[in-house]
């Protein structure tokens, strides 16, 4: 039985949904909405012998925890390290929990999903917890001494985004999943990219392909069956 965590990131609290006008929806309540576990959903419903776990703590680098805004004047604080420490201990701490609470949870294949930062507490963790397998979606914050664990599966699927962007713009100074050896890479293109990418709609399009990849909506559902995929068939390449 695949066990999967998905850590998520507040980031998807940017979202504005039909009745609250130009207000975006807070983190604390699109975390309980279909927005933020909708990957989730659809991999458990598409396999009866799978439980996933959607994790969530702290907020997006640059985030408002109140309103669910995203500042992205403040997304370099996504470069403190001690911003990231204490979720990347609750993450560990989340994971021991639950595998010894069951012996069937704990003898399961253990399979973690990270979107953009929700992959940092993922890698961190993996000297004191093991995953079979490690799938990034847009995920970034590899720690600069991180060595892959030789029984992980490693995959990044991601789309030309915000993230992208704001890398090559050297507003961010990560070390991206994309470009590390170990994460077999996949990287997606809408129907209309990309002759989309034109000013000044671009920024839009950015923000919303990095929100895109860990969303199940039919643009996004080529990269969800080759995840599903990829986790039925225990980490192959796809």
């Amino acid at each position: 039985m695949p066990q999967v965590v998905l850590p998520v990131s507040a980031a998807r609290g940017t979202k504005k949904k039909k009745g609250t006008g130009s207000k975006p929806v807070p983190c604390h309540i699109l975390f309980f909405d279909d927005d933020a576990q909708s990957v989730a959903r659809h991999l458990v419903e598409r396999d009866p012998n799978m439980v996933a776990f959607v994790w969530k703590e702290g907020q997006f680098p640059g985030g408002n925890e109140s309103d669910g805004s995203v500042d992205m004047t403040r997304i370099g604080e996504s470069n403190v390290p001690l911003l990231a420490a204490w979720k990347n201990l609750a993450l560990e701490q989340f994971e021991k929990g639950l595998r010894a609470s069951s012996d069937r949870l704990a003898d399961s294949e253990q399979i973690a999903v990270g979107h953009s930062w929700g992959l940092t507490p993922i890698v961190t963790v993996e000297g004191h917890v093991h995953f079979d397998e490690v799938h990034s979606l847009a995920g970034a914050g590899l720690p600069s001494n991180w060595q892959p664990d030789p029984a992980t599966a490693y995959h990044h699927c991601s789309y030309f985004d915000v993230l992208g962007a704001a890398r090559s713009a050297g507003i961010v100074r990560v070390e991206d999943s994309f470009f590390e050896t170990a994460f077999d890479s996949h990287v997606y293109l809408r129907a209309d990219e990309p002759g989309a990418w034109v000013f000044p709609e671009i920024g839009d399009r950015l923000m919303g392909n990095h929100d895109l990849i860990a969303a199940d909506v039919p643009d996004n559902r080529r990269m969800l069956r080759n995840l599903q995929q990829a986790i039925t068939d225990g980490g192959a390449e796809r």
